[in-house]
Parts: structure tokens; sequence; C-alpha cells
């Protein structure tokens, strides 16, 4: 899989089809979370609909989240800030293997009334990563990282709702990304993302 065409969305699995039926428990105990969410309100779109929206959560490319990810950590974050002292000189930057786990927080919301006139509501979901990469090399200039070029990343995740996993990944045949040459970045993350995002790395 190339990493330009790879989101969060095309490395997950499907949400559970559990969670679409209404004699499962995995169906009963999210309904339960989410009225408890919205304090008693009726909530009138069927969980189907509340289901595909969930998958929506997970549009974010990949590149420009490891991007993220990477700028916490302090030999990259020294090597961004030596970049910006010569903007004109572009940089290569080889990583050694490594581990990035991340944490996202996208949110649905849900507005009750016209124009959300007698309410609105967070529904806040949590993403896992767990990237593993491989000969990875970063083009860094005038401070910024502005494309991964080589290299391999294998995925895990899950996306949750409270404790309730709602979606895991890599879905079969996805994973695995092969950064081809300088796969450039710019596009930023998307706004249902809402994340407060943390990382580590070993």
């Amino acid at each position: 899989m190339t990493a330009t065409a790879t989101t969060l969305r095309a490395l997950f699995a499907d949400p559970d089809p559990q969670l679409k039926d209404e004699s499962s428990a995995k169906h009963r105990t999210l309904s339960h979370s989410i009225k408890q969410e919205l304090k008693g309100v009726e909530w009138v779109a069927s969980q189907s609909d509340l289901i595909a929206k969930v998958a929506e959560l997970l549009d974010i490319e990949l590149p420009p989240l490891l991007i993220q990810f990477w700028q916490t950590a302090e030999e990259i974050e020294a090597a961004l800030n030596e970049s910006a002292k010569t903007p004109d000189k572009k940089t290569e930057l080889s990583l050694a293997e490594h581990t990035i786990e991340g944490t996202l927080h996208p949110a649905i919301e849900v507005w009750i009334g016209p124009d959300g006139s007698l309410g609105k509501y967070r529904l806040k979901f949590t993403v896992e990563l767990h990237c593993e990469l491989t000969g990875v090399r970063l083009i860094i200039k005038s401070g910024v990282i502005l494309a991964i070029e080589l290299g391999t990343c294998d995925v895990k995740g899950e996306l949750k709702y409270g404790d309730l996993v709602l979606a895991t990944a890599p879905r079969e045949g996805a994973g695995h990304i092969q950064f081809g040459p300088a796969v450039a970045l710019g596009a930023e993350i998307s706004g249902n993302s809402d994340a407060s995002r943390s990382c580590s790395r070993s």
C-alpha cells in the first residue's frame, strides 16, 4: 500500500457488525454509554447512522499524523531547530528502527433542536495507534519536515468509545505501508480529530 493513499480508515477494519445488531451486548453497551453522555436526551438517529459517522472519524492521513508524533521526539526537534538556522538548506535525517505509540481523541458533535438551540454535545472517541517503523528517512528544510522518503511502517490500533472497542487495525491486507520516494506532506490532520495527542517512542 502506498503512503499517499493511506488513511486510518483504510488501515482499520470496518466497525464491528454487532454494533448494529440490537440484540447484541455491544449494541446495548454503546447505546447505554451514549444515553449517559447525552444526559437523558432522546437519541433519534439510528445506531447505523452513528457507526457510519464513526468510520468518517478515521479519514485522517497517516503521514502527517506521524509527523506530529515525531515532532515531540527530542532528537527530531533538535534537528528541526538546527535546520531553521539555515533555511535555504535541505537536510536528510535517517531514523533507526523505532516505535511510535500515539493517541487521538476525535469527536462527533450532536446538536439537539434547530442549529443546536436545545443543546450541543460531543461524543468523544479514542484512537490508539502502535506504529513500527524501519529505514525511514525524513526530508527537512527551514525547520519543517517536508517529506517521508523510503522506509516501512506497520500499524496496529483500536478505535474505542470509553472501554468499548468499535474497530481494530489492521484490516486484512492492510497495515504494512511502504513509503516510496519522497511522500510529500502538507495536509493538516482533519478537523474531525479534535485531538489531544500523546506520543511515546521506544
